[in-house]
């Protein structure tokens, strides 16, 4: 099951972006348990395909997409310098724009969280990016904008 919904993200089958949203958001659940889903998110293209979903214009499948790469390099950490090599950390640092919608926020947070905790490589690059100016600027942006709740105060919590 999980190869076929890969495919369903393949770019060259364009879908609907409410169908993109629900197939990454299966992929998430799936791939959250410990069975095989894992090798076949990695044979399938577990990297490039949501590395290129973080740039879609498709706020579910961006915060989706970021979650699937966090849990895929909790799993396999020898997978960040596949995730480093492929464009994510930018990629990921773009999405914690002001602009972003905030599960999207917190998920690329969650996903840089993920990069950052076991690799020096993925903390330089992180740095090299200009990560750390975003970073601060998201542990005080839910505080300029007011956020409140379980959601402001897990993006400020994720950026540090």
């Amino acid at each position: 099951m999980t190869p076929t919904l890969w495919e369903q993200l393949n770019p060259k089958n364009k879908q609907d972006k409410v169908v993109q949203g629900f197939v990454t958001g299966a992929l998430r659940n799936l791939c959250r348990d410990k069975d095989n889903y894992w090798r076949a998110t990695i044979e399938a293209g577990g990297v490039d395909i949501p590395v290129g979903l973080l740039s879609s214009d498709n706020a579910a499948a961006q915060s989706n997409a970021a979650s699937l790469l966090a849990l895929l390099m909790l799993a396999f950490g020898d997978s960040i310098p596949k995730v480093i090599d492929s464009g994510a950390v930018q990629a990921l640092l773009q999405l914690m724009d002001q602009n972003s919608d905030i599960f999207v926020r917190a998920s690329a947070a969650d996903a840089l969280e993920a990069l950052s905790s076991n690799s020096t490589k993925a903390k330089k690059a992180i740095v090299d990016a200009g990560g750390v100016t975003i970073l601060i600027g998201a542990i005080v942006a839910p505080s300029k904008e007011c956020m409140q709740g379980e959601f402001g105060q897990a993006l400020q919590g994720l950026a540090t």
